[in-house]
């Protein structure tokens, strides 16, 4: 009975120095998969940023911005629905396919809010919702709070006379005649030059508006 506990002991501390041995080389194994995807997950983070950076840079109009108030647009074709939000002056619609519908809104919220109209063959009421029509001018404008510091700019752009010159605050932009197949929106400070903060203002030679 004594040799046959004291074989079973030696045999014991033999499989426990096994097992030993597997766990070690386990943990290493667990060591080196936990740092390869650690190593992994920081750099997809380093990626993510990188293009949020590089989106945030490029996604602009290039002019000066306005601080504080963004206004976030789309626009909806036949073709391709409803496009990806543009803001602050970047262009929305690709100048081919007719624009059928527009949505605004201003970030943060609390600012207040855009009211626009279109015209198709007839204009569109403030609160009205915007059917899927062929769209040949529009107006904007601010209402809340956003509208004692700031005014909204716009201008569109039709195949005859591509981008119209910008118009402000509930003035008409568009060609009765052409459909609208771009859109540009930006708010800006009030008092301030235009042409600091709008891109290619003053350049067009058809004014803000044709037939209107």
């Amino acid at each position: 009975m004594l040799f046959y506990r004291q074989i079973k002991i030696k045999n014991d501390i033999i499989n426990n120095r096994k097992i030993g041995v597997d766990m070690s080389k386990l943990k290493k194994l667990l060591n080196k998969v936990t740092k390869k995807q650690i190593f992994i997950m920081v750099l997809i983070l380093l990626i993510a940023m990188l293009i949020v950076f590089l989106v945030n840079k490029f996604n602009t109009d290039g002019m000066e911005q306005t601080k504080g108030v963004n206004v976030y647009y789309r626009t909806y074709t036949k073709k391709h629905g409803w496009s990806r939000w543009s803001k602050n002056g970047v262009t929305s619609g690709n100048k081919k396919d007719d624009i059928l519908n527009i949505q605004v809104k201003v970030k943060p919220k609390k600012k207040g809010e855009v009211t626009y109209n279109v015209f198709s063959k007839k204009w569109s009421g403030n609160t009205e919702k915007i059917k899927n029509k062929k769209i040949k001018g529009i107006k904007f404008g601010l209402a809340g709070s956003v509208n004692v510091r700031y005014r909204v700019c716009y201008r569109t752009y039709n195949d005859k006379n591509k981008w119209l010159e910008w118009s402000c605050d509930g003035i008409t932009n568009g060609n009765i005649k052409k459909n609208v197949k771009a859109i540009e929106l930006k708010v800006i400070p009030k008092g301030v030059m235009k042409y600091k903060f709008l891109k290619d203002y003053s350049t067009s030679n058809y004014g803000t508006s044709i037939g209107f």
